[in-house]
């Protein structure tokens, strides 16, 4: 879909990040349409193999001049001093963060069974073996984990738009044209 902001002639560029800025991913910032295309084609044929966030800070300082819309789109699967580090970095830009959230690493948990963990930061795992108490535990600690990240985002930055499982275009739509602050 094409964003509604692109059709007035809006610049746009793209910046992706993991332990450095990914500059094969990278599109500037340009009035030219056909940028969001080429970011996609980028992105889809993209395979990962460095892991960590710090060159989210990176691409915060790469961004200076005038106050820009800043859209972070994360799963923020990182520890708050480093999300802080980054949000301090983007200081003066309007930061919308779009947090990804997968229902099925919390809610697809068995109650009984021995479950693999894969940490996508570190790529270290671990075995443990799931049980009624301990996937409430899951839950649980999960719930508090979003909501000290959510408190923490809108201290600095717009409030931040969750999306579970599937994009609702029209929340998406109304974030960014600022109406979630209305």
């Amino acid at each position: 879909r094409r964003v509604l902001f692109r059709s007035i002639g809006d610049r746009f560029g793209f910046i992706a990040c993991d332990a450095s800025v990914r500059q094969e991913l990278t599109v500037p910032s340009t009035r030219r349409r056909g940028g969001e295309a080429e970011m996609a084609q980028r992105i889809l044929a993209f395979r990962p193999a460095l892991r960590g966030t710090s060159g989210l800070a990176e691409a915060a300082r790469s961004l200076a001049g005038r106050a820009k819309l800043i859209i972070l789109v994360s799963d923020f699967q990182i520890p708050a001093p480093e999300i802080k580090r980054i949000l301090d970095a983007l200081e003066g830009h309007d930061v919308l963060p779009i947090i990804l959230n997968d229902r099925a690493e919390v809610d697809g948990l068995p109650e009984w069974g021995l479950i693999e963990f894969t940490d996508l930061e570190t790529a270290g795992t671990r075995l443990i073996f799931m049980r009624p108490r301990l996937k409430q535990r899951f839950i649980a600690a999960h719930a508090e984990r979003m909501a000290k990240l959510i408190s923490l985002l809108s201290r600095q930055t717009r409030e931040p738009l969750v999306i579970v499982d599937a994009i609702d275009w029209q929340r998406l739509a109304a974030a960014l044209l600022g109406a979630s602050r209305c």
